[in-house]
């Protein structure tokens, strides 16, 4: 099983909550207006430059070449696999990344939420949990992922589910 298929397994309640709201459905049946398409591609544009900015410095304070190599596969599947695409409907807007780089993501994409957490445990296995934050600590995440900065999460995780309740959160310094 590769990485991926592990993240999707481990994560599918999350998954088919996400496919069943009006968003998706109103896509996969044709009825999404074409601005509110738009506006998702410019706020996924933002979201995706801001997470291969904290998978590129991961590689660079990785210290082994296993963390390096899962790092790196996940950066080039976001900058390269899922740009791809993502630039083909950006270019039938008119726009370029260039345009997407100084637009601030909106308000409501700030509020409280789940943050995921990519991780290698003692063995070197890959594994991902679901971090519920309230939305002080949430803003904080949105911040220091903007910023390529790690954060500290402290909870108890749920047995099975790879979720964790936070109990502690902080943004650690470079």
């Amino acid at each position: 099983m590769t990485f991926m298929e592990g993240i999707l397994r481990q994560n599918k309640p999350i998954w088919d909550k996400c496919i069943a709201t009006k968003f998706v459905q109103d896509m996969k049946n044709g009825k999404l207006p074409i601005e509110d398409f738009k506006e998702y591609i410019v706020q996924d544009s933002i979201y995706l430059k801001n997470y291969a900015r904290v998978y590129g410095r991961a590689i660079y304070h990785a210290e082994t070449l296993r963390e390096i190599q899962l790092y790196y596969s996940i950066l080039n599947f976001v900058t390269d696999t899922e740009s791809v695409v993502r630039l083909n409907y950006l270019r039938q807007f008119g726009m370029t990344d260039d345009d997407i780089e100084f637009i601030d993501p909106l308000p409501e994409n700030r509020q409280s939420g789940y943050i995921r957490v990519s991780y290698l445990d003692k063995k070197g296995k890959a594994g991902v949990l679901m971090v519920a934050l309230d939305t002080e600590s949430y803003a904080k995440a949105i911040e220091a992922h903007q910023k390529g900065l790690y954060v500290s999460l402290e909870g108890t995780i749920s047995e099975g589910n790879r979720n964790m309740d936070c109990s502690s959160f902080s943004i650690i310094a470079d």
